[in-house]
Protein backbone atom coordinates (compact mmCIF):
# COMPACT_ATOMS: atom_id res chain seq x y z
CA UNK A 1 0.00 0.00 0.00
CA UNK A 2 1.34 3.43 -0.96
CA UNK A 3 0.28 6.65 0.69
CA UNK A 4 1.60 10.16 1.40
CA UNK A 5 1.74 11.76 4.80
CA UNK A 6 2.42 15.45 5.18
CA UNK A 7 4.36 16.70 8.20
CA UNK A 8 5.28 20.19 9.30
CA UNK A 9 9.07 20.49 9.22
CA UNK A 10 10.87 22.02 12.19
CA UNK A 11 11.72 25.71 11.88
CA UNK A 12 14.51 25.89 14.45
CA UNK A 13 18.05 25.37 13.13
CA UNK A 14 19.61 22.04 14.01
CA UNK A 15 19.56 18.29 13.35
CA UNK A 16 16.40 16.27 13.76
CA UNK A 17 15.53 12.61 13.38
CA UNK A 18 12.32 11.55 11.65
CA UNK A 19 11.13 8.04 12.56
CA UNK A 20 8.73 6.25 10.22
CA UNK A 21 7.05 3.24 11.86
CA UNK A 22 5.16 0.45 10.08
CA UNK A 23 3.13 -2.23 11.79
CA UNK A 24 1.75 -5.32 10.14
CA UNK A 25 -1.53 -6.23 11.83
CA UNK A 26 -1.91 -9.92 12.50
CA UNK A 27 1.82 -10.66 12.26
CA UNK A 28 2.82 -8.38 15.11
CA UNK A 29 5.71 -7.09 13.04
CA UNK A 30 6.98 -3.58 13.75
CA UNK A 31 9.52 -1.94 11.46
CA UNK A 32 10.89 1.57 11.49
CA UNK A 33 13.26 3.72 9.46
CA UNK A 34 15.27 6.73 10.69
CA UNK A 35 15.85 9.83 8.55
CA UNK A 36 18.14 12.64 9.67
CA UNK A 37 16.93 16.11 8.73
CA UNK A 38 19.22 19.13 9.07
CA UNK A 39 17.58 22.55 9.13
CA UNK A 40 20.00 25.23 7.93
CA UNK A 41 19.56 28.93 7.20
CA UNK A 42 18.49 29.74 3.66
CA UNK A 43 22.09 30.52 2.65
CA UNK A 44 25.43 30.70 4.44
CA UNK A 45 27.85 33.55 3.93
CA UNK A 46 31.06 32.49 2.09
CA UNK A 47 34.04 32.01 4.41
CA UNK A 48 37.57 33.25 3.82
CA UNK A 49 40.86 32.28 5.45
CA UNK A 50 43.91 34.37 4.55
CA UNK A 51 47.49 33.17 4.96
CA UNK A 52 49.72 36.02 6.19
CA UNK A 53 52.13 37.44 3.63
CA UNK A 54 55.82 36.55 3.77
CA UNK A 55 56.90 40.20 3.39
CA UNK A 56 57.01 42.69 6.24
CA UNK A 57 56.41 45.60 3.87
CA UNK A 58 55.92 46.52 0.22
CA UNK A 59 57.01 49.47 -1.90
CA UNK A 60 54.97 51.40 -4.47
CA UNK A 61 54.66 49.65 -7.86
CA UNK A 62 55.41 46.24 -6.32
CA UNK A 63 53.18 43.17 -6.48
CA UNK A 64 51.36 41.93 -3.40
CA UNK A 65 50.68 38.20 -3.48
CA UNK A 66 48.89 36.19 -0.81
CA UNK A 67 47.12 32.86 -0.38
CA UNK A 68 43.52 32.51 0.70
CA UNK A 69 40.93 29.80 1.04
CA UNK A 70 37.47 30.80 -0.20
CA UNK A 71 34.55 28.46 0.30
CA UNK A 72 30.82 28.30 0.93
CA UNK A 73 29.24 25.37 2.72
CA UNK A 74 26.17 25.62 0.49
CA UNK A 75 27.10 22.96 -2.04
CA UNK A 76 25.00 24.55 -4.77
CA UNK A 77 26.93 27.82 -4.75
CA UNK A 78 29.66 27.38 -7.35
CA UNK A 79 31.76 29.21 -8.45
CA UNK A 80 32.36 32.13 -6.10
CA UNK A 81 33.44 35.65 -7.05
CA UNK A 82 36.35 37.02 -5.02
CA UNK A 83 37.40 40.68 -5.01
CA UNK A 84 40.42 42.40 -3.48
CA UNK A 85 40.29 46.03 -2.34
CA UNK A 86 43.37 48.14 -1.50
CA UNK A 87 42.82 51.50 0.19
CA UNK A 88 39.06 51.13 -0.55
CA UNK A 89 39.65 50.70 -4.31
CA UNK A 90 39.00 47.43 -6.13
CA UNK A 91 42.32 46.09 -7.44
CA UNK A 92 41.49 42.49 -8.42
CA UNK A 93 38.50 40.27 -9.24
CA UNK A 94 38.53 36.56 -9.99
CA UNK A 95 36.18 33.61 -10.14
CA UNK A 96 37.27 30.84 -7.76
CA UNK A 97 36.16 27.28 -7.18
CA UNK A 98 34.12 26.63 -4.06
CA UNK A 99 36.73 24.67 -2.09
CA UNK A 100 38.96 24.96 0.94
CA UNK A 101 42.05 24.74 -1.30
CA UNK A 102 44.41 27.71 -1.09
CA UNK A 103 44.27 30.07 -4.04
CA UNK A 104 46.75 32.80 -5.03
CA UNK A 105 45.57 36.40 -5.16
CA UNK A 106 47.72 39.23 -6.58
CA UNK A 107 47.52 42.96 -7.05
CA UNK A 108 49.95 45.79 -7.72
CA UNK A 109 50.51 48.64 -5.27
CA UNK A 110 49.88 51.89 -7.19
CA UNK A 111 53.05 53.88 -8.03
CA UNK A 112 51.88 57.00 -6.18
CA UNK A 113 51.08 55.23 -2.89
CA UNK A 114 52.49 57.09 0.12
CA UNK A 115 54.27 55.27 2.93
CA UNK A 116 51.97 54.04 5.68
CA UNK A 117 49.63 51.30 6.86
CA UNK A 118 46.90 50.21 4.42
CA UNK A 119 43.91 47.93 4.76
CA UNK A 120 43.43 45.13 2.25
CA UNK A 121 39.88 43.79 2.13
CA UNK A 122 39.01 40.49 0.46
CA UNK A 123 35.38 39.66 -0.30
CA UNK A 124 33.71 36.55 -1.66
CA UNK A 125 30.15 36.25 -2.86
CA UNK A 126 27.94 33.40 -3.95
CA UNK A 127 25.59 35.87 -5.61
CA UNK A 128 23.44 36.06 -2.49
CA UNK A 129 25.65 36.87 0.49
CA UNK A 130 29.13 38.38 0.88
CA UNK A 131 31.90 37.16 3.20
CA UNK A 132 34.70 39.58 4.12
CA UNK A 133 38.19 39.40 5.65
CA UNK A 134 40.62 42.28 6.18
CA UNK A 135 44.32 42.55 6.86
CA UNK A 136 46.86 45.36 6.97
CA UNK A 137 50.03 45.81 4.93
CA UNK A 138 52.81 48.34 5.34
CA UNK A 139 54.01 50.45 2.42
CA UNK A 140 57.47 52.01 2.65
CA UNK A 141 59.16 54.44 0.31
CA UNK A 142 61.57 52.90 -2.14
CA UNK A 143 64.74 53.64 -0.23
CA UNK A 144 67.81 55.16 -1.80
CA UNK A 145 70.81 52.95 -2.38
CA UNK A 146 73.82 53.57 -0.20
CA UNK A 147 77.21 53.26 -1.84
CA UNK A 148 80.42 52.93 0.13
CA UNK A 149 83.40 53.83 -2.00
CA UNK A 150 86.84 52.76 -0.79
CA UNK A 151 89.51 54.24 -3.06
CA UNK A 152 93.20 53.67 -2.49
CA UNK A 153 94.15 57.09 -1.24
CA UNK A 154 97.63 58.54 -1.23
CA UNK A 155 98.41 56.83 -4.49
CA UNK A 156 99.72 58.44 -7.64
CA UNK A 157 98.22 57.45 -10.98
CA UNK A 158 99.41 58.21 -14.47
CA UNK A 159 97.20 58.72 -17.48
CA UNK A 160 95.96 55.31 -18.70
CA UNK A 161 96.64 53.52 -15.38
CA UNK A 162 94.00 51.21 -13.97
CA UNK A 163 92.54 52.49 -10.73
CA UNK A 164 91.47 49.77 -8.31
CA UNK A 165 88.79 50.48 -5.77
CA UNK A 166 86.03 48.74 -3.83
CA UNK A 167 82.40 49.82 -3.93
CA UNK A 168 79.74 48.27 -1.70
CA UNK A 169 76.13 48.89 -2.74
CA UNK A 170 73.46 48.37 -0.10
CA UNK A 171 69.76 48.26 -0.94
CA UNK A 172 67.32 47.71 1.93
CA UNK A 173 64.62 46.71 -0.61
CA UNK A 174 66.36 43.55 -1.78
CA UNK A 175 63.00 41.75 -1.82
CA UNK A 176 61.94 44.05 -4.65
CA UNK A 177 65.09 45.30 -6.43
CA UNK A 178 67.55 42.74 -7.68
CA UNK A 179 69.42 44.42 -10.55
CA UNK A 180 71.61 47.49 -10.51
CA UNK A 181 73.10 49.51 -13.35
Amino acid sequence: MDFDVSITPPTELGKYTLYVYTYTNGLGSLLYEEFTITVVPPNYRPKLYIVPSEYLYYIPDSEVSFLASVYDQDSGDKPLTAKVFFNNAEVATQEVANSKDLKTFKFKVPKDTAAGEYEVKVTATDGKKIGTKKFTITIKNNTVLTIYFEPKLNATYNKGDKVNFTAVINDPDTNFDNKFT
